[in-house]
């Protein structure tokens, strides 16, 4: 920075010796200042953009854990994630109707939140999934290694927006999780920007040894 800002003064030297001949050159000068100066921003600006829809995921997450967390103590179980069990609900986008239990009768959860990293431009997943966290219960025995030996699970698509199903997508099971250490969570010491999901899991489910030892939170 240092060294731009010197060949920037010698241009303005040059250019009050002879004001009529270096002022191409001085705007070429100035651009390229700009050029570098963007160029050494922008990565700073993007990375900072991930850090906030990272927060503000993991918010997301912790809200609708504490939603199902009150729909138990209310009804004894987790909602069914089974988009059949609710008729007449907009069936094309399934991880928003993985929430209806949640929003009525009791409003568990004022509205559904909007996954921040559920991209538009990855057509194939809004299409299938809609924009919302995705969920799943395994209560009951069911889709015990969806949860990875917990009661429910829940994700984000992550900053590489893609919906991996909370790494059964991405990884299948059980080689997702080999000595119990999860390959498909996303972490920001991989890099800001680097591959996997934003998963949050609820409860152990006591019948399963927990395979995936998961820490909820990026």
């Amino acid at each position: 920075m240092v060294y731009l800002i010197s060949f920037y003064h010698s241009a303005q030297r040059l250019r009050s010796r002879s004001r009529s001949g270096f002022t191409l050159i001085e705007l070429l000068i100035v651009i390229a200042i700009i050029l570098i100066l963007i160029a050494i921003a922008l990565p700073n600006f993007l990375s900072a953009q991930i850090r906030a829809k990272v927060t503000n995921a993991i918010g997301d997450l912790r809200t609708i854990e504490t939603a199902l967390e009150s729909y138990r103590i209310q009804y004894s179980k987790y909602p069914d994630w089974t988009k059949n069990l609710v008729r007449g609900i907009d069936e094309a986008h399934p991880n928003q109707i993985r929430f209806y239990r949640l929003t009525t009768p009791i409003k568990f959860l004022k509205s559904v939140p909007d996954d921040p990293f559920a991209s538009f431009t990855n057509t194939e997943d809004i299409r299938q999934w809609g924009i919302a966290y995705d969920y799943i219960d395994c209560q009951r025995g069911k889709n015990d290694n969806s949860c990875w030996g917990h009661l429910w699970r829940l994700n984000s698509w992550g900053p590489d927006a893609r919906n991996g199903w909370g790494g059964l997508r991405d990884f299948g099971v059980p080689a997702g999780c080999p000595r119990g250490a999860p390959l498909f969570t996303y972490s920001p010491t991989n890099g800001t920007n680097s591959k996997g999901d934003l998963t949050w899991v609820g409860p152990k489910d006591g019948r399963i040894k927990p395979y995936c030892h998961i820490r909820n939170g990026a």
